[in-house]
């Protein structure tokens, strides 16, 4: 893993109210931490396997996540704008109140998450999405979920 800046508090990544900018992680596995009320600006995260972790009140600002999977993981009153995720694994996870604000899905597959009252804005390219979980995005009417196809024609979910 390469050195890490951490801009406040000179803790861990599993410290809480902590900020981090310009930085990756790297081929790491965290379970049951609490990374809640934390800021991440500008990071990276490839090959992270997250279990049970607790992101609540964390916000991700322009980041990228990298075949990265969160198992189990709570995202209540987060928020994500202008990330990236690439061929990650959301599966178990609890999405209430969070925002994806200009994200960017390429090969990622969701499996058995909650979206209660989340907004979902971005593009999903090649993702799997199972029919339950587009049916309650549907369903709320609060995302702007846009499959891109081979005729580049936009659906709304």
């Amino acid at each position: 893993m390469e050195l890490t800046t951490i801009v406040k508090n000179n803790l861990n990544i599993t410290g809480i109210y902590n900020s981090f900018m310009d930085v990756t992680f790297k081929d790491l596995t965290l379970s049951n931490e609490s990374i809640n009320g934390s800021k991440f600006e500008k990071v990276v995260f490839e090959n992270i396997y997250f279990y049970n972790c607790d992101f609540q009140a964390t916000d991700f600002t322009n980041c990228q996540f990298i075949d990265c999977k969160f198992i189990n993981c709570n995202f209540s009153f987060s928020k994500m704008k202008n990330c990236s995720l690439i061929a990650c694994k959301i599966e178990n996870c609890y999405f209430c109140i969070t925002n994806s604000l200009n994200c960017n899905f390429l090969s990622c597959t969701y499996i058995n998450n909650t979206w209660s009252g989340s907004t979902q804005d971005g593009s999903f390219l090649n993702c799997h999405i199972e029919t339950s979980e587009l049916e309650q995005m549907e369903n709320t009417g609060q995302h702007k979920v846009y499959y891109l196809s081979s005729t580049n024609q936009p659906r709304v979910a």
